[in-house]
């Protein structure tokens, strides 16, 4: 690769050195940088696993370089395992004389890499590979925690659900007076599980309301969050050895928020229709009758506690007017 190619890729990502002069050295990554303890201004010496003839016998071809810069393009894949160096030199270096090993084709557009690597398979005999064959199992591995994570999801959105359900039981159980009294009025029963059907309704509308404007918000801020609990410790909540990316950038996908909100609302009205069912099923008779036994039973206590409380009222007075009695009539001496 020619250094004006370097440049041209290197030229947003160089972290320390000058782009300019990467002719005169080795451009390193800052991961592999970092592992062999180097740093910009050093040298180092290439050792290559082609040999060359001596007197003594073959000996591997090396080679001292400066390093002129240190890249680091946020891949951990790249940034600590490639290095640059002039073609020429690496032609020297490896014994490939005029020739080279790898031939990179870049795309305007990336979506269609497959295309282009049929057409440059049928033109050559070289063996070719896109970006979606090498980092192949890379991306199933993304789409696999995606589609689990998604999972997960819509297990927390059933869970949920149920409180739906016990929430809207309770406020049945509560109203059973009212609903009565809406039956016998003429409201049908179709009209009574619509109101407890609007209920977990606009339960569900606040809850995914909430939940999208705070998800919304993680992802907008998630390198901050990243680095709040990074301060507390000594890693970081995205490891670029396990994600392989030294850090995420979000990106809003609307068609996934899109499904979260249809799956929670539809939760939410789905959970609200069986106790919804049982309100509207209720028989307005049997309420008001049980409604009516209840009554006459808090009657009945009401008397009886009045009752008892006239009782006692009697009975403190009888105790004092005894009181009195002891304190007029002198007590009799014994015989």
């Amino acid at each position: 690769m020619y250094m004006s190619d370097i440049r041209r890729k290197l030229r947003g990502y160089i972290a320390r050195g000058d782009v300019d002069v990467l002719e005169e050295g080795i451009v390193l990554g800052f991961r592999l940088a970092e592992s062999i303890g180097a740093d910009y201004g050093d040298e180092i010496t290439i050792i290559s696993p082609e040999t060359s003839p001596t007197i003594f016998g073959s000996v591997p071809r090396t080679k001292t370089y400066r390093v002129t810069g240190i890249f680091d393009v946020g891949v951990y894949e790249y940034d600590s395992a490639f290095a640059y160096i002039p073609l020429r030199d690496s032609q020297l270096l490896f014994g490939y004389v005029s020739r080279v090993k790898y031939i990179e084709v870049f795309l305007k557009d990336v979506t269609k890499s497959s295309e282009a690597l049929i057409d440059i398979a049928r033109r050559t005999s070289l063996r070719v590979e896109d970006w979606k064959v090498q980092q192949g199992q890379y991306f199933r591995a993304l789409e696999l925690e995606r589609d689990a994570m998604f999972f997960i999801l819509a297990l927390i959105v059933i869970v949920a659900a149920f409180n739906i359900i016990s929430g809207i039981s309770v406020l049945v159980r509560d109203k059973k007076g009212a609903i009565a009294i809406m039956r016998t009025m003429g409201v049908s029963r179709y009209a009574i599980m619509r109101i407890f059907c609007m209920c977990g309704a606009f339960i569900g509308m606040l809850g995914t309301s909430f939940g999208c404007i705070l998800g919304v918000a993680f992802s907008a801020n998630i390198e901050s969050i990243n680095n709040f609990f990074s301060s507390f410790g000594n890693g970081t909540l995205f490891e670029s050895i396990a994600y392989c990316l030294e850090g995420i950038s979000p990106e809003m996908m609307f068609g996934d928020i899109a499904k979260v909100v249809v799956l929670s609302l539809s939760a939410s009205l789905l959970a609200a229709v069986p106790p919804a069912i049982v309100a509207a099923r209720q028989n307005p008779v049997d309420i008001l009758r049980y409604e009516e036994m209840l009554l006459d039973f808090s009657a009945n206590i009401e008397k009886l506690a009045g009752d008892h409380a006239r009782a006692d009222a009697a009975l403190s007075d009888l105790s004092s007017k005894v009181q009195q009695l002891k304190s007029i009539v002198p007590e009799r001496a014994p015989l």
